[in-house]
């Protein structure tokens, strides 16, 4: 797969705790037409950690958080084949 097939999309909603920054992500990762195709994660009842679980179970992907060792907000984003 080329690099050169992925879509760019941009976060358009930067309010805190509602922001679509990982629906984005997802959307490139996944490789969808449009962002829409992606629940807003944050705004989950449930919480944005089982909303993506939650998500990606059908497609038998999974999703894992890394939480960096200084505390700092930036974080990894991994998506794995679950078998």
């Amino acid at each position: 797969m080329s690099t050169n097939s992925y879509k760019r999309f941009r976060q358009t909603i930067t309010e805190p705790g509602k922001g679509n920054a990982l629906q984005v992500c997802v959307a490139v990762l996944l490789q969808t037409d449009t962002v829409e195709e992606i629940p807003n994660f944050i705004q989950a009842k449930v919480g944005y950690l089982q909303s993506v679980q939650e998500y990606l179970l059908p497609l038998k992907l999974t999703f894992l958080k890394v939480d960096l060792r200084d505390g700092s907000k930036f974080c990894i984003i991994l998506l794995f084949v679950k078998d």
